[in-house]
């Protein structure tokens, strides 16, 4: 480029070769000032070009422009066809993307059209059914069909769909029925579309061909949905006993031990948990609302502000606190009212945690016959009453 005097062409592939090693910022002012050619060839590599590059800098709209100029060229393409529909999805224009898509879909009746398509007609609420149907009569080999209906079934329960999504997998498990990544997602979608016996028959199959610790946890799900308790806890306990490493699981075993008013054997849970993970505020939380079930409030108040200490984000620890602390006839513990309201103060914005610190403030007070600070409980309580109108406390 230097010896040419920057002739075009050779800063066109000189982009190119910047564009392959994702160094987008100088392709693009290596193209600076450079225009495209009126040779349709060269014409229609420049604009993809250009389309990458912006891609590739995270501007998807001037990406979804360059895809245009580059389908004006060919503008019969099925693959440019599809290759701007999905530029104009990532961009947000999700009604261009289908009648791009479709046109490519009905030509070709390629799957990976089809699955632009029904993502596009999701993104903009159009009526996916026609398309739907249209893909899952697609005559495929079995192979083929398999990994087909489960990318299928992925965009379905990205949008909620997950009765239809069972019936992708479904068929999916019947092409390939020892893969045990189908049968966990066969299982998941059932149990999220509310088919709770067909779930635990699925989970069933997929422990038979390969056991872990988030199947187990979901078979724990799937039980307790299905009312068998003490299933549910030998499940949520396998697979705390399968991965040790995840608290999640152990935090499982316990809740499961709490909805159940086990007590008990949930703090024990607990306490073993805390020496694995003593950085956890999740294990502190459930620990201190067992204190608070079990023992004392004052100690309940030490465990969840040691949790608030932990949590790198301290407010659900405090509303559980605040929450306990109200909820008592005795006076809110002083460090409970503290740390409450120093969290109020650097949140000035957010009305429930006014509403906490005024509340606790004002129960003290009102405990201890104080008024020096009623100013400050009347105002915060009168910003969170105006902020949160249906809040009864």
């Amino acid at each position: 480029v230097k010896h040419s005097q920057g002739e075009p062409q050779l800063r066109i592939e000189w982009s190119q070769a910047l564009a392959r090693l994702h160094r987008f910022l100088e392709a693009s002012q290596a193209l600076r000032g450079v225009t495209a050619s009126t040779v349709p060839d060269e014409r229609l590599a420049y604009f993809r070009l250009r389309a990458a590059v912006a891609e590739g800098l995270g501007n998807s709209a001037e990406a979804a422009t360059n895809m245009e100029s580059a389908l004006l060229v060919r503008p019969d393409d099925p693959s440019l066809q599809i290759t701007t529909a999905a530029a104009q999805l990532h961009a947000g224009n999700a009604e261009r993307a289908a009648v791009l898509g479709r046109a490519a879909f009905s030509q070709t009746q390629n799957p990976d059209a089809g699955l632009l398509v029904l993502q596009a007609e999701f993104a903009a609420h159009a009526d996916e059914h026609a398309t739907m149907a249209s893909l899952r009569r697609l005559p495929l080999p079995p192979e083929q069909e398999s990994s087909f209906r489960q990318h299928l079934a992925e965009i379905l329960v990205a949008h909620g769909e997950f009765g239809e999504a069972a019936a992708d997998l479904t068929r999916a498990a019947e092409l390939d029925a020892e893969n045990p990544d189908v049968l966990f997602n066969l299982t998941l979608a059932q149990f999220r579309a509310g088919a709770a016996a067909e779930a635990l028959a699925s989970a069933k199959r997929c422990k038979a061909v390969k056991d872990s610790a988030e199947l187990e946890s979901l078979l724990g799900d799937i039980e307790e949905t299905l009312g068998d308790n003490l299933a549910a806890v030998k499940s949520y306990q396998s697979a705390a006993a399968i991965d040790p490493k995840n608290e999640n699981y152990q935090l499982a075993v316990a809740v499961e031990l709490i909805r159940h008013r086990n007590f008990q054997p949930a703090k024990l849970v607990l306490e073993n948990a805390a020496k694995t993970f003593p950085a956890s505020w999740r294990i502190q939380v459930g620990l201190g609302m067992i204190e608070y079930f079990t023992g004392t409030r004052t100690k309940a108040s030490e465990i969840l502000l040691h949790a608030a200490d932990l949590a790198p984000q301290p407010e659900p620890a405090l509303r559980y606190l605040a929450d306990i602390e109200l909820d008592e006839t005795a006076p809110p513990d002083p460090p409970a009212i503290a740390r409450v309201c120093a969290y109020a103060d650097a949140h000035l914005k957010d009305a429930q945690q006014q509403l906490y610190c005024g509340a606790l403030m004002f129960r003290r007070a009102y405990a201890e016959h104080d008024n020096a600070r009623v100013r400050d409980i009347i105002r915060r309580l009168s910003s969170s009453a105006e902020a949160l109108p249906k809040d009864a406390t």
